[in-house]
């Protein structure tokens, strides 16, 4: 079944929801694709079909497309609630404000045909944000740690014991040993900067 109010391109949209109901965001960014370039009148589509749609291209990765997505998209949808939540979380992604990020993604009441991709979102960002820490990072405290990864204080250490990190209970230090390899020396400029704007973040 579609959803009320997600359009009138039925075969792609109800596609659409269905991956994306199973969190299946490949799928739901092909069939929102098509049924976006299929539809005669944007206004057509619905609100729950542009927050799929902007989530599936999230979660994927692609922070881009789901920019233009929002940008393109008719002005009655951005006035819903549901579509400004998750313009919000693109929001939070593109400016590396990956604490709010957190408190937006838990904060909202998501529909049947968005919980899915939202949770396969939060998950890639924690996961992303854990791999940038351990790349870039010999010593770190557990506050930055928690914050980064979304954790509380008593996850973040099940986390870093769990990694096989050495943590100081007294000082509340990570130690974080070095796996890097030839071929991973070299860390990319970026992703210093990335870290750096981040814990000045932290730190204001």
């Amino acid at each position: 079944l579609v959803p009320k109010g997600v359009g009138m391109e039925p075969g792609n949209v109800a596609r659409a929801m269905a991956a994306a109901s199973a969190g299946a965001a490949e799928e739901a960014c092909v069939a929102c694709e098509e049924a976006e370039l299929k539809v005669d009148d944007a206004n057509q589509l619905g609100g729950t079909f542009y927050a799929v749609y902007m989530l599936s291209l999230m979660a994927c990765g692609k922070m881009c497309e789901a920019r233009f997505v929002w940008k393109r998209m008719p002005l009655e949808r951005k006035s819903e609630a549901e579509v400004g939540a998750v313009h919000r979380l693109l929001r939070t992604l593109w400016t590396r404000n990956y604490a709010q990020f957190y408190i937006e993604s838990n904060g909202f009441a998501w529909s049947s045909a968005t919980a899915n991709l939202v949770a396969r979102l939060h998950a890639k960002t924690k996961e992303d944000m854990l791999a940038l820490v351990e790349r870039s990072f010999s010593v770190v405290s557990l506050e930055v740690l928690a914050t980064m990864t979304g954790n509380s204080l008593e996850a973040a250490k099940h986390v870093a014991v769990a990694k096989g990190w050495e943590l100081s209970e007294e000082t509340g230090m990570v130690t974080i040993p070095d796996t890097t390899n030839e071929e991973q020396e070299g860390l990319k400029l970026e992703q210093l900067e990335h870290l750096s704007e981040y814990v000045s973040v932290l730190c204001e």
